[in-house]
């Protein structure tokens, strides 16, 4: 396709049109930044029963292992919102070839950023044993931090089931599992622009297939992350089919959106702590992210708060980081519990999460800020290079 056509969403002025003619989904930019907090939460809060017994947020509400699938669903919502009524019409090498990088420039820097810090925290741990408060390590490749699960997340590749568990930075098996879906997109818009309301069902369906099968096979849609692609499409397909529906919204008054989204706020809030069936989880946050899409209702307004849209702006830095920060202050945490003294009480639990979001959140802003955005720019200024360059020799 030459340079520049109008049905080319990363080229010309179909770029401008992506980029600044679509308005900002507030709600959904703190929505990203809600999920990197309840992750984040996940992974550093913990209590403890009268026994001894540690049990963390998903021992306490029923679902909450899948609070990636706000992550996931809203991905393929926005994704779909910027470019869906391109690859609705037709799919080509140069426009797909732009879509892929301008992905990759979003999520390879900070992901290549943070798994070198895990890998230097895993190398210290080894070589200065004195320094590590859980004792020396006896070997440096233990499963499942082998050296082909590192390769394998060097390629982004390794939630493609071929790796044992969560390896190296055990969170980044979301960026592999969005990479499977990014890959997938173009043709899921193809499908359901050519096929209308056969090609949404199929795209419906066959995510409620995927969510089948991974509740068959291992009892929970919360597969562990070395399958978390198969996971990661199903919730990526249930955005983009909701995105489609968002003409029905036009036809909603304020006060009928308002409705709608306090259903939403129900549902999400009951599914998640009490629902026995997990399809209707992610069902529920497929509504939420549908009912928030537009800049008006009370909740859309809510979500608004600039504290929580600034949040929102760097959560994909501070879900990549955090795990490594949680990494650099357990020293501090271990030297302070043997000053306490009790650390099995309500208290040190908030105490030790206090201490972990304090590494994490600036952190995670510093990196978003001098590196993420500078190095996505780099990147995108070298595509276009590139395409300049390109069309010069044509």
């Amino acid at each position: 396709m030459p340079e520049g056509r109008k049905d080319d969403p990363n080229s010309g002025q179909a770029a401008k049109q992506v980029t600044s003619a679509k308005e900002e989904i507030l709600a959904h930019t703190a929505l990203r930044g809600i999920g990197a907090v309840g992750v984040m939460l996940y992974h550093f809060l913990y209590f403890y029963g009268p026994d001894g017994t540690r049990f963390s947020l998903l021992d306490i509400v029923n679902n909450y292992g899948l609070i990636l699938e706000l992550f996931f669903v809203n991905s393929g919502f926005i994704i779909s919102y910027m470019y869906a009524d391109y690859y609705s019409k037709k799919v080509t090498y140069s426009s797909t070839r732009r879509f892929l990088w301008a992905r990759f420039a979003r999520i390879y820097p900070v992901h290549i950023l943070s798994l070198a810090l895990y890998v230097g925290a895993h190398t210290a741990k080894y070589l200065l044993p004195e320094m590590n408060p859980t004792g020396p390590m006896e070997q440096y490749f233990t499963s499942p931090d082998t050296p082909f699960a590192l390769v394998a997340s060097v390629l982004m590749i390794h939630a493609w089931g071929i790796t044992e568990g969560n390896s190296w930075n055990y969170v980044s098996w979301a960026v592999s599992a969005e990479l499977a879906a990014y890959l997938l997109f173009p043709w899921l818009c193809l499908l359901i622009g050519r096929l209308r309301k056969l090609g949404t069902i199929l795209v419906l369906g066959g995510a409620m297939v995927i969510y089948w099968y991974l509740d068959s096979i291992f009892g929970d849609i919360n597969v562990p992350g070395n399958y978390g692609a198969v996971r990661c499409i199903a919730g990526f397909s249930l955005g983009v089919v909701a995105y489609n529906f968002t003409p029905l919204l036009r036809h909603l008054t304020t006060p009928m959106v308002s409705a709608l989204q306090l259903v939403a706020l129900i549902a999400i809030v009951t599914m998640y702590g009490f629902a026995t069936t997990q399809v209707l989880v992610v069902l529920s946050v497929a509504l939420f992210v549908f009912s928030t899409s537009e800049n008006r209702g009370w909740l859309s307004k809510a979500l608004s708060w600039a504290p929580l849209r600034h949040l929102g702006q760097f959560s994909f830095t501070l879900y990549m980081t955090h795990g490594v920060a949680g990494m650099a202050a357990r020293p501090i945490i271990y030297y302070l519990g043997l000053a306490v003294g009790d650390t099995q009480s309500v208290a040190w639990s908030f105490t030790v999460l206090a201490i972990k979001s304090a590494v994490a959140v600036p952190f995670a802003y510093l990196v978003f800020r001098f590196f993420e955005m500078p190095m996505r720019d780099w990147l995108i200024h070298l595509e276009r290079k590139r395409r300049t360059a390109a069309a010069i020799a044509k």
